[in-house]
């Protein structure tokens, strides 16, 4: 009997305990305080060209809180924030490039500068993104030897000042996704049911160049360099409408985008999980 007792008191002590630890809270995991500093592939703005082809396709603009430029609705930086939970301020802008001065609207100095007027860049900052550079092969003439040193330069200075800023963050130079297909062809016409695709070399050449310039970077400050493209390969605009998440040119069979040969709304909610599996 004193047996039978001592064995249903030990059972309802196991299922006393069991069900305190089914009920007690789940401690919750850090929030991601990020920053984003870039071009138009964050900051995603519609485009008018876009809506003449395409009505319905584009998604609304908005200013994002601290940032002077404008932005999609739907942009990477918001889906990190609706799929992961992060808190993020984007202060990319179309256009940026980094030393550039041709209709450069926020240079990545500006950017930066936003970033720590408005305190946004802080010691609770965790993850600081940054993709720019395509840009600057069209804004920043020079021989090929000059540029790379010059976004050294420039780069290198504004990882700096956000080290200085956020010295907790772990700061990431985010490479291009894969944009254009095999053999540097371009594939700018998926219209009705027609397809048009052709070599580009320059387009090919410029995106290789700023790889190397951002691994340059990121080995001179001791930051991350991610390979955006190896991330997203087989999902350029040449890719199947399934797997295909970057725009054509003349685009109406590709999932709605806001911009030309940037990233279709589908392609923002992956691109903005390949990033939060690095955190």
């Amino acid at each position: 009997m004193k047996i039978r007792k001592v064995l249903a008191a030990a059972a309802a002590a196991v299922v006393g305990v069991t069900g305190a630890m089914a009920h007690a809270p789940v401690a919750e995991a850090q929030q991601r305080n990020v920053v984003l500093f870039g071009d138009s592939l964050l900051a995603n703005p519609p485009h008018k060209f876009v809506d003449f082809v395409n009505p319905g396709f584009t998604t609304g603009v908005t200013l994002a809180e601290h940032s002077s430029c404008p932005k999609g609705v739907d942009r990477v930086g918001v889906e990190l924030e609706r799929r992961h939970g992060a808190r993020v301020s984007d202060f990319s802008c179309s256009g940026a490039a980094t030393y550039g001065t041709l209709n450069n609207h926020s240079p990545l100095a500006m950017q930066v500068d936003q970033a720590l007027h408005s305190q946004q860049l802080n010691p609770h900052t965790t993850n600081v993104h940054m993709q720019i550079g395509l840009n600057d092969n069209f804004k920043g003439f020079g021989i090929y030897a000059h540029q790379k040193q010059a976004y050294r330069d420039y780069v290198g200075h504004q990882i700096d000042r956000i080290r200085h800023a956020a010295p907790n963050a772990r700061i990431q130079i985010l490479g291009y996704p894969e944009m254009i297909g095999a053999h540097d062809f371009v594939c700018p016409v998926h219209f009705n049911q027609v397809d048009l695709n052709f070599p580009f070399a320059p387009l090919g050449n410029s995106l290789r160049a700023v790889a190397d310039w951002q691994r340059t970077v990121a080995a001179d400050k001791n930051v991350e360099y991610f390979d955006l493209a190896r991330a997203t390969h087989g999902h350029g605009q040449c890719a199947p409408k399934t797997q295909r998440w970057v725009s054509g040119f003349l685009d109406n069979q590709s999932d709605p985008y806001n911009m030309t040969f940037h990233y279709t709304h589908e392609g923002n909610r992956h691109i903005a999980d390949i990033i939060a599996r690095t955190w």
